[in-house]
Parts: C-alpha cells; sequence; structure tokens
C-alpha cells in the first residue's frame, strides 16, 4: 500500500494528502498490491457489483430501461431500429446501450441476462480503470473497491439500471486512464464511444481530455486532441450519419421532445427538481447530495491548493491526484451546465454524470490515504445508500428515485391482458410506454414508437427556437420522412382519484403510484 502522509488541518473536508503538494506531484513506481487490487482483481470487483446490483434492481426498471429494451428486442427478433416491430423510429437516446442490450437477450434470452451483461462491463471497466488511475496517482490499493461501492449504492445511479448511465460513468473513466497513460489514440476510441452512450456525453470526456491530457507544447496538445477528434468521428460518425439518412434524424428525436427554450434561463433542471425528487424522495436526495457536494469541495480545494503554490500551473502535472480529483468533479457539473443551457427536462438520469462526477473525486481524495475510519466512514454510508435506495424491499419492486407512474410488475402484467384484446390491432399508450410494450408485443403507439406521433412535438420545438436553432434542426430533419400518425383502433388511459371514467371502456385495471403510494386506474377504451 502506497503511504501517503497527511495534508495541513483544514484545507479539505475529507482525508487528504499531509503536503498540500503532494497533490501536485507526480508519484514514483508504485508498490506491489494483492491481486484483487490490480486492474484484473478490481475488473472482478465491478462485475461482483453488477452481479449484487442486478439481482436487487431488475425486477424494478423504470419505464425508459424498457424503451431500450424494447429497442434491443426488436434489432434482435427483426433486424429493425425502432420500439415496436414495423415501425422505425429514432427515439433511442443511447445506440451503444441498445446494442449491448441486444447482444445479451440474443445470448442469455432474458431481461436478467441483458441488463447484467451491460452493467458487468460497465462497472469492470471502472474497476480496472480506477486501478489503474490509482496506481498512476499513488492512491490506495482500495480505491477500485471504494468507487465501485459508491457508485452502485447511489440511489440516483441505482435508479437508472437498465440504461446508458453507469455506461457513460465506465467511458469517462476509461478517457480519464487513456489521458494519463498518453495514449491519444485510445483517448480518441473513447470518445467515440461517449458519443454513442450519448450525444450529450461530449461534454464530460472533453472536460478530462483537457485536463489529463498530455503535451510537451502547446502546438502538440493541439497536435494530440486534433488525433482525439478524428479518431472519436471514425467511431461515432457512421451511425450517425446513418441515423440521418435511414433514420430522419443526426440526433435523436428525444432531443426535441425533452428540451424546452421557452423556459428561459431559468433552468428546468433546477425549477423542476422539487416537485419530480426533493418533495418526494427528500432523504435519497440528500444522500446523493452529500457525495456532489464533497466532489465539488474537494475540486475546490485542490484548485485553492494549486493556485496558492503554483499560480501558472494551478492543477500541477496531468498525472497528479489534484488534476485527475478537478477532472472527475468538472466533467460532470460541465454536463449539468450544459443541459441548463439547453433547459433540458429534469430526468433522474440526466444528473448521472454529476453524481458520478463528483462520487469518484471524492473517492480518489478517501484513498490518498487508506485509514481505517475513513473506511468505515465509506461502509457506513455505503449501507445507508443502499438501504435508501432499496427501502421499498429487495429485490425492489420500484426504485426509490423513479418517477414512473407505476411499477414495472403492473405495465407488464396489463400489457399482457391489452395484448389478448386488441391482437394486431393499433392501440395508444396512455403516457408511458416502455414496460407496456415489452408485455404486450403489440402495435403500441406513441411519439417514442411512431414517427407520425412524434412529428407534432419536433414541429412544436422547431417553432420555440432562434434563428440558429432553427437553422440547426432544419438541417437534421433534411431526410425526415413524412409518415402519418397511426390510427388507433383503442386507447390506454390514466384515471386518477375523482377524474371521470372514459366512455366505451373495454378493461380497468388498478394499478399504485410508487411515489405516493396511491392507487388509480388505467383503461383500455375503444377509439371513437
Amino acid at each position: 500500500m502506497t503511504s501517503v502522509t497527511p495534508r495541513p488541518a483544514g484545507t479539505l473536508v475529507v482525508p487528504a494528502p499531509r503536503r498540500a503538494s503532494d497533490l501536485e506531484q507526480v508519484p514514483g513506481p508504485p508498490r506491489r498490491s494483492s491481486w484483487w487490487a490490480s486492474p484484473g482483481g478490481s475488473a472482478v470487483l465491478g462485475l461482483l457489483a453488477a452481479t449484487a446490483l442486478t439481482a436487487v434492481a431488475v425486477r424494478g426498471l423504470g419505464d425508459d430501461s424498457y424503451i431500450s429494451l424494447d429497442y434491443a428486442r426488436t434489432l434482435v427478433e427483426h433486424r429493425q431500429w425502432g420500439l415496436v416491430p414495423g415501425r422505425g423510429a429514432n427515439t433511442a437516446t443511447s445506440p451503444l446501450n441498445v446494442w449491448l442490450l441486444a447482444l445479451g437477450l440474443g445470448v442469455t434470452g432474458t431481461v436478467t441476462g441483458a441488463v447484467w451483461g451491460v452493467l458487468a462491463a460497465a462497472f469492470a471497466v471502472v474497476g480496472a480503470g480506477m486501478s489503474r488511475i490509482g496506481r498512476a496517482i499513488g492512491a490506495s490499493p482500495l480505491l477500485p473497491a471504494v468507487s465501485l461501492a459508491l457508485l452502485a449504492t447511489s440511489p440516483l445511479l441505482a435508479s437508472a439500471v437498465g440504461l446508458e448511465t453507469y455506461l457513460g460513468v465506465a467511458v469517462v473513466v476509461a478517457v480519464a486512464v487513456a489521458a494519463l497513460e498518453d495514449r491519444p489514440v485510445l483517448v480518441g476510441v473513447g470518445c467515440g464511444l461517449a458519443v454513442l452512450v450519448r450525444p450529450d456525453y461530449v461534454v464530460p470526456v472533453a472536460v478530462v481530455v483537457l485536463l489529463l491530457l498530455r503535451a510537451r507544447s502547446p502546438l502538440a496538445w493541439l497536435r494530440r486532441t486534433a488525433t482525439v477528434a478524428i479518431v472519436a468521428g471514425t467511431v461515432a460518425l457512421p451511425w450517425h450519419l446513418w441515423a440521418w439518412f435511414e433514420l430522419g434524424g443526426f440526433v435523436p428525436d428525444t432531443f426535441s421532445f425533452k428540451t424546452n427554450p421557452a423556459a428561459g434561463h431559468v433552468p428546468s433542471l433546477i425549477a423542476m427538481f422539487d416537485s419530480l425528487y426533493w418533495s418526494r424522495t427528500p432523504v435519497a436526495v440528500v444522500v446523493v447530495g452529500v457525495l456532489v457536494l464533497a466532489g465539488w469541495t474537494v475540486a475546490l480545494g485542490a484548485v485553492a491548493i494549486g493556485l496558492r503554490r503554483a499560480p501558472r500551473a494551478a492543477l500541477g502535472a496531468p498525472s497528479s491526484p489534484a488534476a485527475v480529483i478537478v477532472a472527475f468533479a468538472a466533467s460532470g457539473t460541465a454536463h449539468i451546465v450544459a443541459l441548463m443551457v439547453i433547459n433540458a427536462y429534469p430526468q433522474a438520469w440526466y444528473y448521472g454524470p454529476l453524481v458520478a462526477g463528483c462520487t469518484l473525486a471524492t473517492a480518489v481524495v478517501l484513498e490518498m490515504r487508506s485509514h481505517r475510519a475513513v473506511l468505515t466512514g465509506v461502509a457506513v454510508y455505503c449501507v445507508i445508500a443502499g438501504l435508501v435506495a432499496g427501502q421499498g424491499g429487495v429485490p425492489w419492486r420500484a426504485a426509490d428515485m423513479n418517477s414512473n407512474f407505476t411499477d414495472a410488475a403492473t405495465y407488464l402484467a396489463i400489457g399482457r391482458d391489452v395484448s389478448a384484446v386488441v391482437g394486431s390491432a393499433p392501440v395508444a399508450s396512455p403516457g408511458e410506454i416502455g414496460a407496456l410494450a415489452w408485455g404486450c408485443r403489440c402495435d403500441i403507439v406513441d411519439q417514442f414508437s411512431a414517427r407520425g406521433n412524434a412529428r407534432p412535438l419536433l414541429d412544436h420545438r422547431y417553432d420555440l427556437g432562434g434563428p440558429l436553432s432553427r437553422a440547426v434542426l432544419r438541417l437534421n430533419a433534411r431526410h425526415r420522412p413524412d409518415v402519418p400518425a397511426p390510427v388507433p383502433a383503442y386507447k390506454l388511459r390514466y384515471v386518477r382519484g375523482d377524474d371521470p371514467m372514459p366512455s366505451e371502456v373495454v378493461r380497468t385495471w388498478w394499478a399504485i403510484s410508487p411515489q405516493t403510494g396511491l392507487p388509480f386506474r388505467i383503461v383500455l377504451v375503444a377509439a371513437s
């Protein structure tokens, strides 16, 4: 274990190196440690963490996770890109997640196998990557284990199992490793994969590259970043060009669904956070917020130390602990700021890069010295976070920070019943479609599955934009097919409280809101 002495009291709020200058220095060759702390052993720890998280979370997947699974199943069974067979769509935000889920479905034939496969790959990369980062900066061999434990027990991150959030964390870690190890081609590959995870993930990896990519001169740095950009484009552009011509959009249609420039400059990610999360899951928000605040604190402390000791090189060498700490915290912060600028709708997983980046920054500082009190504190925090994330019982029926109207099991059962009634006739979704479509295997339609239904939303987003925004949207929609909206024979509707029952009711089901515990009805009506 690398021995690093503590820094002056009061500099940071969590344990850190003994001297401020330790954050700026590049450590010498790492000492030999146990096999489980090696990259291979840490990857195995990642597999174990993914197995445990899958076991408790797979029954409580969010509806958007099932949208990704629907795309994956359609790809495997019908070789089509769409949520339901026979209807092309461009609403899968993460093509890489869909491809990996499709691989898992093809190999295992089960939701559990597909979700575990993606999560296991992501956690293995995070474990191995944090091991390599720890060796580069002289951190404790426990860094990978601590990082995995904090990430796996986060109520917010765990609520996004089945989505691309953990994949994004893995790519950020991989880019950081490649940058620290001076491999610009691999950095470019990682950046290209980040865009395939989600287009907006270009922001966190760009910050990591900016802070960690080495160069002896500004000109050399420009050459290296050019290499990164060319390789990243080679990886990501083929898919986006294909989507532009074949699916009708260089970026997914969900960009238009979930951004609102008319909201002004009061970011909806903040303005709507209270009603969606703080008022419903305050304990989970506090648990997650602790690590976000800790990450910001240690990053600001690292910058302050660098400015005090070396104003011209505030972060020290790229492989210094300070640079890594700031890179992780800044990557997530820059991402959330970018989403605020475009007024993205506050889905829980949109905060994923921020939470993960600050969590990893905190883990690095904690493990600059392996102290029994630190490890005890981490263990206690993880237990509390895990209990909060799974307070509805284990395995979860619904994740704690899940804002869906009801849980997946209810939707899946209703979907199977609907299939028996509607047969091959189109049926309109009630507002959430992922788990219903998975259970129904029928022609269920809304803006996520049918291009014709998406058209009004895309046009509305265009009308809200300014001159530059409209020019970009026009270019994006250059090859968009003009497909009429399907005419559903049936409609699913939510009926809450004292809402009047619609006419022509064919079937009624009771459901319970995971957030409020209140019952409501989902009804199937014949379309007039």
